[in-house]
């Protein structure tokens, strides 16, 4: 517990991070982290630090703002599992802490390359703007 201020509040750490828990409507934290090094296409050439740059990541959030981050790798990151954690992250408050980060492969026209590419074709693309859908 620390004491600051004139007026001598008290504030807690909890999760990591400082709250006042006289105040109820404290920030959560909300995150997606995707890293891709293997994907179906034989042709799309594999990575070799995307899914340890994912994962430190999801680590350094959670130690610092405790649970609410997924973490999805290589198998794990197709499209469907992509949209449907973006879909999830649409439902947090305007006063949450958002954060979506992608380590793998993009196309020239600056689109997500799922690990699905390949099985699904152009399909397994996912515009940025879908991205940015998820955390407006």
């Amino acid at each position: 517990m620390a004491r600051c201020g004139p007026e001598t509040t008290e504030l807690v750490v909890s999760g990591g991070y400082i709250r006042n828990p006289e105040r109820q409507d404290a920030r959560t934290f909300q995150g997606l982290f995707i890293g891709i090094d293997r994907y179906a296409s034989d042709p799309i050439g594999c990575l070799s630090c995307a899914e340890r740059d994912a994962t430190a990541l999801h680590s350094l959030f959670a130690d610092t703002f405790g649970d609410g981050g997924e973490l999805l790798t290589s198998d794990q990151a197709t499209r469907a599992a992509i949209l449907g954690e973006l879909e999830t992250l649409k439902s947090c408050s305007e006063d949450d802490f958002v954060v979506i980060t992608f380590s793998g492969h993009g196309s020239e026209l600056h689109q997500l390359v799922t690990s699905s590419q390949g099985r699904e074709a152009s399909r397994s693309y996912i515009m940025n703007s879908r991205c940015h859908e998820a955390s407006a």
